[in-house]
């Protein structure tokens, strides 16, 4: 092994968003996500594209909050609270790679 550290290999550094991919599964063994969700938007991702990772989450957000809504509409308060909790932390997540001169981080 080299002098080189571990944050400092490129080798072995990982990138910022397989990191954040971490982080999100991490937060949904918590109840921040669906594991499931994580997955088939990672799946969607190309490596090291940052317009994929903000469409790709925005999308999954979406789709929570979609069902989020339909739930509140039903009185379903408890599975409307836990789609609500998912769809912000995946807009969360998604807003991780806008730039903060970027209009879109607005919406963020």
């Amino acid at each position: 092994m080299t002098s080189m550290s571990f944050t400092t290999d490129p080798i072995y550094r990982p990138s910022a968003a397989s990191e954040n991919a971490m982080r999100i599964i991490e937060e949904a063994e918590y109840g921040g996500g669906d594991v499931f969700d994580c997955i088939r938007t990672m799946q969607r991702i190309r490596p090291r594209n940052a317009e994929d990772w903000i469409s790709e989450w925005s999308k999954t957000a979406k789709i929570n909050q979609d069902l989020a809504d339909e739930a509140m509409k039903k009185g379903h308060l408890i599975t409307a609270r836990k789609y609500y909790l998912n769809a912000y932390n995946y807009y969360r997540h998604a807003s991780f790679f806008i730039l903060m001169m970027d209009k879109r981080k607005v919406d963020y």
